[in-house]
C-alpha cells in the first residue's frame, strides 16, 4: 500500500502529463484552418535603397487564395511608377504567365498610386497558391523625413470596379524603400 503523500504525487504527475498532452495537441489559433480572408500575402522588395532611374523588383507570395478569386492591390508612393509589361503570375510554382494590371491609378491627392490585379476563379483553376512579380521605377527622390512604403492588400473578387478615391485598402504586408538623387 502506498502512502497518502505518494498517491498525491502520482495524481499530480498524471494530471501534469495529461495537461501537457492536451496542450500539445490543441490549436494555437494561428493554424491555416482558422484563416478566412481573401488570401495570405507576403511582399518582398529588392533593392530597398535605389537612385532615381533605378528599378525595384517586387514579388508577392499569395497563399490560401479564396476559391472565388481575388483582387490584389499594390499601393506605392508617387515617387515610383509601374514599368509596363513587367508583371507575371506563377501558380503553385509552375511556369510564369504574363499578367496585366486591371487598374493603375493615382489618388487625387497625388500621394499614392495603386496597381490592381484581378485573379479570377477561372485563372486560378482550383489553385490556392501563386506569386505575382512586378517592377517599379524610381522617378523622384523620396523625402528623408518620411518613409516610402510599398504595401499589398487582397480582397475577395466581388466583380466591382476599383475606386482609387475609396480603395478599401488595409495593408497585409509592406516594405519601406528609399530613393535618393542620382
Amino acid at each position: 500500500m502506498i502512502g497518502d503523500d505518494t498517491a498525491m504525487k502520482l495524481q499530480l504527475l498524471l494530471a501534469g502529463l495529461l495537461a501537457s498532452l492536451l496542450i500539445g495537441c490543441g490549436s494555437d489559433g494561428g493554424s491555416d484552418d482558422d484563416f478566412s480572408g481573401a488570401a495570405r500575402l507576403k511582399l518582398d522588395i529588392t533593392p530597398k535603397d535605389v537612385d532615381t532611374g533605378d528599378r525595384i523588383s517586387g514579388t508577392i507570395d499569395i497563399r490560401d487564395i479564396y476559391d472565388g478569386g481575388i483582387v490584389l492591390k499594390i499601393q506605392y508612393p508617387s515617387a515610383l511608377s509601374y514599368v509596363a509589361s513587367t508583371s507575371f503570375v506563377r501558380y503553385n510554382g509552375g511556369s510564369r504567365v504574363d499578367l496585366s494590371p486591371t487598374t493603375e491609378a493615382t489618388a487625387s491627392s497625388g500621394d499614392l498610386t495603386y496597381l490592381v490585379y484581378t485573379l479570377t476563379d477561372e485563372m486560378l483553376n482550383d489553385r490556392s497558391d501563386a506569386s505575382v512579380t512586378f517592377e517599379l521605377q524610381a522617378n523622384d527622390q523620396t523625402d528623408e523625413d518620411s518613409d516610402s512604403v510599398i504595401a499589398v492588400d487582397a480582397d475577395v473578387d466581388s466583380g466591382g470596379a476599383f475606386d482609387v478615391e475609396s480603395p478599401g485598402f488595409t495593408s497585409q504586408d509592406e516594405q519601406v524603400v528609399t530613393v535618393t538623387a542620382e
